[in-house]
């Protein structure tokens, strides 16, 4: 009878031990495939950008959609990357960044992290916002990094986007030269 119980208890252990590091390895899978998915739509973006290619919206009006280039915008506590075309420049030559911004009215797609993935932290050199455009237009070198409370020039260096579920963790950073990188 005790060997039974030596036995059962001993099963039971390791049962308990197993359930708990499958849903910490469940956690990590579910963080690498948004980390991936972002870093994905951050690369879609780019050669999307560099090619030139006219924003789907208004295809009519090929000459103002041309050069506008496209982007991803990710928001910190949202489980959610958005792409999206920036908007017309008045002139191509000097573009605002309120104009390589994300606007819902230039949504192209929404990607959705599964399994209550979100972004849990968008860092800029220096101070913190909760969000971030990163844009890129063709004949521009590199990336266009824009936050929400940006200033009317602002151009960040780099950009790290922090994606996860609980403690579960990874970074993704994007410099203004267009270098897209897993940390």
């Amino acid at each position: 009878m005790i060997e039974l119980l030596v036995v059962i208890f001993l099963i039971t252990g390791l049962t308990s031990i197993l359930v708990f590091n499958g849903s910490g390895a469940r956690k990590a899978v579910k963080v690498d495939r948004a980390t991936k998915q972002l870093e994905g739509a951050l690369k879609e973006v780019q050669a999307l950008g560099n090619s030139g290619r006219a924003f789907p919206q208004d295809e009519a009006d090929v000459e103002i959609n041309y050069d506008r280039g496209y982007g991803v915008y990710v928001e910190e506590g949202e489980g959610e990357v958005i792409i999206y075309g920036g908007k017309s420049p008045a002139d191509p030559d000097n573009v605002l960044p309120a104009e390589e911004k994300y606007t819902a009215l230039n949504t192209y797609e929404t990607i959705v992290f599964e399994g209550g993935v979100t972004v849990q932290d968008v860092n800029f050199p220096g101070n913190q916002k909760p969000d971030v455009s990163v844009l890129f237009r063709r004949g521009v070198n590199g990336a266009k990094i824009h936050s929400s409370g940006g200033g009317p020039h602002e151009n960040r260096e780099w950009v790290e986007i922090t994606v996860g579920v609980d403690s579960t963790t990874k970074q993704i950073r994007v410099n203004k030269q267009g270098l897209i990188e897993i940390l």
